[in-house]
């Protein structure tokens, strides 16, 4: 099902690398930021970056050879 498969942090990180690149290239107003950076936020975007960073050190932890 639809929901076995849905990760918030996945939507969170999504939603935010999306608007930050609009802001980058001038599609979203800057005045709209602080909106923004609460609804990522709130969509739980801190806990996506957490859990990427996480992982993201966990495999360059590894040796070299890992995996081969």
């Amino acid at each position: 099902t639809y929901s076995a498969v849905y990760d918030p942090y996945f939507e969170a990180d999504t939603y935010a690398q999306t608007m930050i690149l609009k802001f980058i290239i001038g599609q979203e107003p800057i005045s709209n930021f602080d909106d923004f950076a609460q609804k990522a936020l709130d969509l739980g975007y801190r806990e996506a970056r957490d859990q990427m960073q996480k992982a993201y050190n966990k495999q360059h932890s590894q040796n070299d050879d890992f995996g081969i």
